[in-house]
């Protein structure tokens, strides 16, 4: 992979970890909100949501990096009819739009909880459009072993997981896993988090298939596929062994790097 790859790496990456913790975060806020859990309901938004907004800026600063001239970043907007491109660039900015009005209304407790729980989901809705978009932007037929089923796949399941993770951990941060309504969400995420390994285990297996016509690019490290799938067994070991005592913080924090390490590394190799 060459040097000016990397910001393309990042990028997608900080996206779909942004746009998974959204989506994780305001279907937890409605669980919690359902189950009396209001309070710590409110916490979690008011905390997740400073640090997804950084999060998505840097990482659109990392993008116009990718650029040889940042402002012409301007003009890839301009053919949302035939362009996948344009179409993802929209949504990002749609995307940082919804949620920095949702953070204020957060912020200042604007708005009522109504008005404010269906931004949460229109910014959620937004964010799971943009990363089935950025999965077209790379299903080019020039390049077969991106003109897949196992991309969108790949993009939406590292999202997901991305996203739970962050969440269990800022969720866990809060400090209220005395609740009972809370340990039993935790505990519901861990599931998650188990499951979407599994498909994460699934997609980088494919991956490692020949694509249409026997065509699959050369990997400079053939070890590294086998490092990826072992950290997420790794962590899905740890969550297993904790999984009747509930998982501390510092154990889902430990889960949060084995997968994004793993991950790193699945796209690296993308």
């Amino acid at each position: 992979m060459q040097a000016d790859d990397w910001p393309l790496v990042l990028f997608t990456l900080f996206v779909q970890a942004v746009v998974g913790a959204v989506v994780t975060a305001v279907v937890v806020h409605w669980r919690l909100s359902r189950a009396g859990e209001q309070e710590v309901a409110e916490r979690l938004l008011n905390r997740s949501l400073p640090w997804l907004g950084g999060l998505l800026a840097a990482a659109v600063t990392i993008s116009l990096i990718h650029l040889g001239r940042p402002l012409r970043a301007l003009y890839a907007i301009g053919n949302l009819g035939s362009s996948w491109l344009s179409r993802e660039v929209l949504l990002v900015g749609l995307l940082a739009g919804s949620g920095m009005l949702l953070g204020l209304l957060q912020w200042r407790s604007w708005g009522s909880a109504t008005v404010r729980r269906l931004l949460g989901w229109l910014t959620a809705a937004l964010g799971a459009a943009l990363v089935l978009v950025m999965s077209e932007v790379y299903m080019l037929a020039t390049v077969p072993p991106w003109n897949r089923l196992v991309t969108p796949l790949a993009f939406v399941s590292t999202s997901a997981l991305l996203g739970v993770v962050i969440v269990a951990v800022l969720l866990v941060g809060l400090g209220s896993t005395a609740s009972g309504s809370v340990r039993r969400l935790l505990y519901r995420l861990l599931v998650v988090v188990q499951a979407l390994i599994g498909l994460r285990l699934v997609a980088i297996l494919v991956t490692a298939l020949p694509a249409t016509g026997g065509q699959q690019p050369a990997i400079p490290a053939p070890w590294a596929p086998i490092v990826q799938a072992a950290l997420l067994v790794i962590a899905a070991a740890v969550l297993a062994a904790r999984r009747r005592d509930g998982i501390p913080a510092p154990l889902w924090i430990f889960t949060a790097l084995l997968v994004g390490g793993s991950e790193l590394i699945g796209r690296v190799l993308f």
